[in-house]
């Protein structure tokens, strides 16, 4: 059976002509479903009987396809763009077409390969990765998960010298559902005993020690293959402590080799994940060691290759025509 790709994407998502202008100039042919277009835009169709099952998406051969590239975990189809009139009628519409993309992603030929599958999701708990990172003796800052005060300023007391940080514990801000507007906090210093119990325990969040780090990296593992951009977050005051507060004039992307050993344990976190791809937030070290931050499954890299020239989406693009 000739290779046929479902791509499972966002209708604005930048990454996507990275890949598939590769998978173009190599004639492997794929589906772009724009997941939040499902039930505005796209009408995918089901028939079910005793001697039939057929899925009309666009008029893509549903039983034909070999590989999916699951580029963002479809959580809201259906979402309107505009406020909505009527909430409860909105969650109705929503619930409905997350239900059909359930029994459509149920439905995709059992023997076709996923970069990642659905039922990954538990890869994005931060706990979890944490906890298999020091299973395979993967460097990571020492970790406190709480909104127990004691805890938390016991835990900054440990760490006088250095000082602590906190940030979120869920991988990503949240978004409400009709617009744009989203809530998220950087990566912050914090002294514990210059903040209430009330606001120490309003919400879980993660402490760690204030790192030294020389630079910053991410590495997008694909499979057996890892690419890494390092950016040298310490030129500037704005990124210093957390790069997502981009400054892309005073800091230099580039591509780099990790060093075997930590890269290859990089690529056994990913698989005991159950992930064949994610984008791995690294540090090198004052004495050129490296650290693990997190892991991100469905992680951003699109300017990794506009900077820094990193090959993400050919690397991308090879696993999605060989898998």
């Amino acid at each position: 059976m000739s290779r046929q790709v479902l791509i499972l994407v966002h209708s604005d998502d930048p990454h996507l002509p990275l890949v598939t202008r590769h998978l173009d100039d190599w004639g492997v042919p794929h589906w772009d479903l724009a997941a939040d277009l499902i039930g505005s835009e796209i009408h995918p169709s089901v028939e079910v009987g005793s001697t039939r099952f057929a899925v009309d998406v666009g008029g893509w051969d549903w039983s034909r396809i070999t590989t999916v590239w699951n580029r963002r975990v479809i959580v809201n189809p259906g979402w309107s763009t505009e406020p909505a009139t009527d909430v409860m009628l909105e969650k109705h519409i929503h619930d409905q077409n997350l239900a059909l993309v359930d029994g459509l992603l149920a439905s995709i030929p059992p023997e076709a390969n996923w970069m990642n599958r659905i039922e990954s999701r538990f890869a994005r708990s931060k706990v979890h990765q944490l906890r298999l990172a020091a299973e395979l003796r993967i460097p990571i800052p020492e970790t406190l998960v709480s909104s127990d005060p004691n805890q938390i300023r016991a835990f900054a007391r440990t760490h006088r010298v250095s000082g602590i940080i906190t940030k979120l514990i869920a991988p990503t801000p949240s978004r409400v559902p009709n617009g744009e507007e989203q809530f998220s906090i950087f990566t912050t210093e914090i002294d514990p005993d210059e903040v209430g119990d009330s606001a120490l325990s309003s919400a879980v969040a993660i402490y760690q020690p204030k790192v030294r780090k020389t630079r910053e990296a991410r590495a997008i593992v694909v499979g057996n293959e890892v690419v890494c951009c390092a950016f040298d977050t310490q030129q500037s005051a704005q990124t210093a402590l957390d790069w997502r507060r981009y400054d892309f004039d005073a800091v230099p992307h580039y591509s780099i080799d990790l060093p075997s050993e930590f890269a290859d344990r990089l690529v056994e976190l990913v698989a005991r994940l159950g992930l064949i791809y994610a984008a791995i937030d690294v540090a090198e070290l004052p004495d050129g060691s490296w650290l693990m931050f997190e892991v991100n499954p469905a992680g951003q890299w699109a300017w990794l290759e506009e900077l820094g020239g990193v090959p993400v989406g050919r690397t991308i693009a090879k696993w999605l025509a060989t898998a």
